[in-house]
């Protein structure tokens, strides 16, 4: 609570004691910090509820056949350099075409490769599930949304599944969605006049229905949803938390570096 506290309230040392300086009463204080508390709650609310159901194609109905249920979830913020040569602030980056995604390092070996304009094939890093390794390759669209707010957006539900023994044969027994929003936060003043670090955010869901072979569908249920849920929550937290401190890397090099946004400029 605390550490969300100062990630939202960066300067709130400095507003309480500028409110002691000008002798405001405390419960006046109290309550604006209160209210603006709410703001702030109501605006990362209604990100996660777009998220879940703004613009792509919606998860496909749930079928009876797929008993094995595994819904993971994960967001991040990402604070970003306040340093940029003029016109080239985070918003004017992040509407750089999606092609250039391709040149973010992501973690473990996962490899991210354009197809065309808007498509993508992500490779996820292996991953172990009790003696077997897993390995999910995705096909993604990737575009600019404006609506319900400016963002990236990235969809899918084309997964192929590389593995050891009977893994391949899950290709056939399971439905595959996700859906991921990269935003961003401008370094504005908010509704309070506080300064605010300008940030870069993600929310991102995974959706998985499985009917699942030999030797898996020996298994209790409950295993198999416990295991899948432990499993994707860690590779979406680990993938997504390290491919958004990359992207404010690179954005800290693009917005610094004349030379570097050239080259970008080439990558088509």
């Amino acid at each position: 609570r605390e550490l969300h506290h100062h990630s939202v309230y960066p300067n709130s040392h400095k507003i309480f004691h500028s409110a002691l300086s000008r002798r405001q009463p405390a419960s006046q204080f109290l309550l604006k910090q209160r209210a603006r508390a709410r703001c702030v709650f109501k605006v990362f609310s209604k990100i996660e509820q777009d998220t879940a159901a703004g613009p792509g194609p919606a998860p496909p109905p749930d079928d009876p056949k797929y008993w094995v249920k595994v819904d993971v979830s994960d967001s991040v913020m990402v604070p970003v350099s306040e340093f940029c040569d003029p016109g080239a602030e985070l918003e004017k980056y992040m509407k750089l075409p999606v092609s250039q995604y391709t040149l973010i390092e992501l973690p473990l070996g996962g490899r991210l490769s354009r197809l065309n304009e808007h498509m993508f094939e992500l490779k996820v890093p292996r991953v172990e599930i009790f003696s077997l390794w897993v390995e999910p390759q995705l096909v993604c669209q990737v575009s600019q949304e404006t609506q319900p707010y400016q963002c990236v957006q990235v969809v899918s539900n084309d997964c192929r599944v590389d593995g050891t023994g009977s893994i391949p044969q899950l290709t056939e027994c399971f439905q595959f969605y996700v859906k991921s929003y990269i935003t961003w936060r401008n370094a504005e003043p908010d509704a309070y006049g506080v300064p605010q670090q300008p940030a870069l955010i993600c929310n991102s869901q995974i959706r998985v229905r499985l009917d699942p072979p030999l030797p898996f569908s020996v298994f209790p249920k409950e295993l198999l949803e416990a295991t899948g849920n432990a499993v994707m929550g860690a590779s979406l937290k680990s993938l997504q938390g390290s491919f958004i401190k990359n992207l404010a890397k690179d954005y800290a090099k693009w917005a610094t570096s004349a030379d570097y946004r050239t080259t970008r400029s080439l990558v088509k």
